[in-house]
């Protein structure tokens, strides 16, 4: 929903054609399918459905970084690798099924092949091969990481390691004190979460 940082923006259109005398814009009319009824109406347009984006990134473009008509392989891998993660193997079948039949819908039978074959080899289903990241290959390996998580430990660890902090001596020095503390550690770690119970 935004041009490209060259000012290119996409759109699929009964005919291919380019616009360049916008200020500051370009805009480029691909030839393709009609709107369906999977797409989102908006100002008398539409704006492609979420599975018709991914069948639609999964084109080849003759031109390569921002002036591409379609995104980095990495960006579908990740979009596909949290549907994994957060609604597991069935919501990723699932989200198959209902791609498939979107690309028979709009004769991306071609597109979805390539998707398919990423999604077959995050389950472990396919040669991981495919797969163009880390954390995608790592998750096909069964040993999966969270990328953001990552990235903000990152983040973390650049802004705490040059500082110098207080050293704070650990006070339980006997059983009874532990206990005590040991308690309270439970008690406050659950209660955060919402548990609440007497002491």
């Amino acid at each position: 929903m935004r041009p490209t940082t060259t000012g290119d923006f996409f759109l699929t259109y009964s005919t291919s054609r380019r616009v360049t005398d916008l200020p500051g814009i370009i805009l480029n009319f691909v030839k393709g399918p009609k709107a369906t009824s999977h797409d989102i109406p908006f100002m008398g347009m539409h704006i492609s459905g979420k599975h018709r984006y991914m069948l639609e990134n999964m084109q080849v473009s003759r031109k390569s970084g921002d002036e591409s008509r379609v995104l980095p392989i990495s960006a579908i891998e990740n979009k596909l690798e949290q549907i994994l993660l957060t609604g597991g193997e069935d919501r990723l079948n699932q989200y198959r099924d209902e791609l498939r039949s979107v690309a028979e819908e709009l004769g991306m039978q071609t597109e979805f092949a390539k998707i398919n074959n990423i999604i077959s080899a995050l389950l472990s289903t396919h040669d991981a091969k495919v797969l163009s990241t880390d954390s995608a290959k790592t998750l096909a390996a069964g040993s999966p990481f969270d990328k953001t998580r990552v990235e903000l430990f990152e983040v973390l660890f650049d802004a705490i390691k040059d500082r110098y902090f207080i050293i704070r001596n650990n006070r339980n020095t006997d059983e009874e004190s532990f206990r005590l503390f040991s308690f309270f550690e439970s008690y406050f770690s659950n209660y955060i979460e919402g548990t609440e119970f007497e002491v």
